[in-house]
């Protein structure tokens, strides 16, 4: 989903061409950090009792859930708690 104005979507595109790879690699890796603490904060306040590669899940599914097909997250969660 892009609910992003086109000329807002314009301008951000030419400050992110501005800057150099250094500079859009640390400002992405900082979004996608605030994104991440979001997101768990939003998890842990609705599932207090979460912990450990469970919380990390559902961290995971909240953060991704609109990229995946629902189909795949059964998938996902047996590799992460089978694979350790």
């Amino acid at each position: 989903m892009n609910d992003t104005h086109p000329e807002i979507e314009k301008k951000m595109f030419e400050l992110l061409s501005a800057m150099s790879p250094a500079d859009r690699l640390h400002k992405t890796g900082r979004l996608y950090a605030s994104g991440k603490y979001f997101a768990e904060m939003a998890v842990k306040k609705q599932r207090p009792d979460l912990h450990g590669i469970v919380l990390q899940i559902e961290i995971f599914k909240w953060m991704h859930q609109s990229e995946l097909k629902e189909l795949d997250m059964p998938k996902i969660e047996d590799h992460l708690l089978n694979s350790r």
